[in-house]
Order: structure tokens, then sequence, then C-alpha cells
């Protein structure tokens, strides 16, 4: 996220709730939540206004807040579960249709 980005997103956690949020507090706020994308963000404060919070979110409530994002298994996650089935030349065969580039030895 942007420092852009970051002081429209500060602008609502200054005012949409009681307290003072001066640039000590948007720099903690800063250094927790500044590598994440802002819409996620966004998000996680969208998700404490809809949840009527009182008093202004942390920042590792709103890292709780943004939603967790499915990842992909990774090539040895699958090895290991066929492997595991199959046995580990059955499973290799098996694999070799799909990472025919040889990515299975990587």
């Amino acid at each position: 996220m942007t420092r852009v980005e970051w002081d429209r997103i500060a602008v609502v956690l200054d005012y949409g709730w009681p307290g003072d949020f001066d640039e000590v507090a948007s720099g903690a706020y800063w250094a927790v939540l500044g590598r994440r994308p802002a819409s996620d963000v966004e998000a996680a404060v969208r998700t404490a206004v809809d949840r009527g919070q009182r008093f202004r979110p942390t920042p590792p409530e709103l890292v709780a807040f943004i939603p967790q994002k499915a990842l992909p298994p990774s090539v040895e996650a699958w090895r290991d579960r066929y492997e595991a089935m199959y046995g580990p030349e059955r499973a290799r065969e098996l694999m070799a249709g799909f990472f025919p580039g040889g990515e299975l030895n990587a």
C-alpha cells in the first residue's frame, strides 16, 4: 500500500472512533499494516465498522479482520500426498502427466 492510500485509511481511523489518532499512532499502524494491500486494510476497517466496534480497532485486530486468501498447494504438498497414497514410484508416474517439463525434480 502506498502512503497516499494509507493516509485515506488513517482519516477513517482518526475520525471514525473516539480518542486521539496522532502521527505516532498512525506510524505504529503503518508499521503493522503498510506491507498489506490497501484493499485488504480497507476491508478490515469496514469489518470493524460493520460490527459496530465502539473503540478503534488495534492493528492486530485489523490484521485478524483481513480475509485470508487460499493459496494453491505446492508441488511438494501434492507429491507428498501422492506418495502416501500410491508409493513413490507410482506417484512419480502419475504426477509426470501434470508436470511434463520436469518441475517435479525441482
